[in-house]
């Protein structure tokens, strides 16, 4: 770990980027909330279909539900992949508006995952 550096689930930010100007304990915790909004669209990109197939066993037309949701997953991974804060801004406010732009790309993508989701 680098001097300075602070260890999170996703792992290690260097020291400028935890914490704000005001030096606010929120700092690291909003990093790792919009550092999500990204890996979840990685997550997404490699759910494993194949496997949920092997367990459920459908039929032909559960099959076609479950091919609707590797297709919504894909859709909700690009969707995640082009609207999620690329960086991580050293200022809390900036970084308020960033998790902000996290949390709505990942409204956006629910929004397109669900309707495959409730018909599997």
């Amino acid at each position: 770990m680098q001097q300075n550096a602070v260890k999170t689930w996703g792992g290690e930010l260097p020291a400028s980027d935890t914490s704000s100007s005001q030096g606010s304990s929120f700092g690291p915790a909003i990093a790792e909330l919009i550092r999500g909004c990204s890996q979840e669209a990685i997550q997404l990109k490699n759910w494993n279909i194949d496997s949920i197939a092997l367990v459920v066993g459908p039929d032909a037309v559960r099959q076609n539900a479950l091919d609707k949701v590797r297709n919504a997953s894909i859709e909700t991974a690009d969707i995640l992949a082009a609207t999620c804060p690329k960086k991580i801004p050293v200022a809390l406010t900036a970084r308020f508006d960033a998790l902000k732009q996290a949390v709505d790309a990942f409204i956006t993508g629910l929004d397109a995952l669900r309707p495959a989701m409730e018909t599997f």
